[in-house]
């Protein structure tokens, strides 16, 4: 069985007992702390690798967006999901708390049930991004290997490992890793025409993932798959990105939306939009992402590569 360590950081402590009665769970191993300097320092020296962190945003002393960014610095710890708490609903300082790297917002008091989806999420989310940040380091990436080339995605567990190419070949690569986002939207809601309140139910009966493997094997849907064509300039990486769905009205989904902001998702879109320079194209199952890359020295390919990410 599976252990998942996870953090939660409040200067209150009945929220240490309200997050512990929540995730009372034999796979969940909850530590809790009143200050983020107490949470870093245990970060420092433990040997149990954390899978989520629950923080505060409101505390004395170092508050949680200063942890989050601390955090996100760290190579150990940047791919960890960090759930906000807020009793302030106020738009810049949500701005500010995704900006930094926040996975989700939660606003106090929460209920049980909506904390208890989101951690499912968010250690889904870090059990694929793991794995496969710690395999793309043994393999060749394409993003920097070539100047141009076709990757085809079919299975949501191999969005991360592409990601992870993504970001090593960009000089923002907490930045560039919202680009999954992207990739599992072309999945779930293009490909797989999952509907937004279906995502929501099936995150809460944690069901998304199984859902998505059931309606992946399904005659009409065998064969689809998310089409990702990039061309390297002189200091950009150019990536469209494109489903075989149907499209979707993504104008709603580019900005932050207070009527969505504490939803268990739907945030992704504006996030990735938040960092990075993307223009959607037609009906929406075709996007354009550009970023900044990094300066290397590696002779490369002229050809044109067709990778398949399994």
């Amino acid at each position: 069985m599976n252990e998942y360590y996870i953090y939660a950081v409040d200067d209150d402590p009945i929220y240490h007992t309200l997050v512990k009665n929540a995730l009372k769970n034999d796979t969940y191993k909850i530590e809790c702390f009143l200050t983020g300097d107490e949470a870093i320092e245990n970060l420092n020296v433990s040997t149990n690798e954390v899978s989520a962190i629950i923080l505060d945003y409101e505390m004395p002393g170092r508050d949680g967006i200063s942890i989050l960014k601390w955090i996100k610095k760290q190579k150990k710890f940047r791919h960890v999901p960090v759930i906000l708490l807020t009793s302030n609903k106020d738009k810049e300082n949500i701005r500010n708390g995704i900006s930094a790297g926040a996975y989700y917002y939660l606003t106090k008091p929460f209920k049980k049930s909506v904390l208890m989806s989101l951690v499912r999420s968010a250690l889904n989310d870090f059990k694929y991004k793991d794995l496969y940040v710690k395999e793309s380091k043994n393999q060749p990436n394409p993003f920097i290997e070539y100047e141009s080339g076709i990757i085809s995605i079919k299975k949501v567990s191999e969005v991360p490992l592409v990601t992870s190419w993504l970001a090593d070949a960009s000089k923002n690569p907490n930045e560039t890793m919202t680009v999954s986002e992207l990739i599992m939207n072309g999945i779930e809601h293009g490909n797989l025409n999952i509907s937004y309140d279906e995502k929501t139910m099936l995150i809460d009966e944690e069901r998304l993932y199984s859902e998505i493997e059931r309606r992946s094997q399904l005659p009409e849907n065998r064969d689809k798959h998310v089409e990702l064509k990039f061309n390297k300039g002189s200091d950009q990486l150019h990536v469209t990105i494109k489903d075989q769905g149907d499209g979707f009205n993504f104008e709603k989904y580019l900005f932050f939306d207070e009527n969505r902001i504490f939803d268990n998702h739907g945030r992704g879109i504006a996030i990735v939009n938040s960092f990075l320079d993307i223009r959607y194209l037609g009906n929406g199952s075709e996007v354009i992402v550009k970023f900044d890359i990094k300066d290397t020295n590696a002779a490369l390919s002229k050809k044109e590569t067709f990778l398949k990410a399994s």
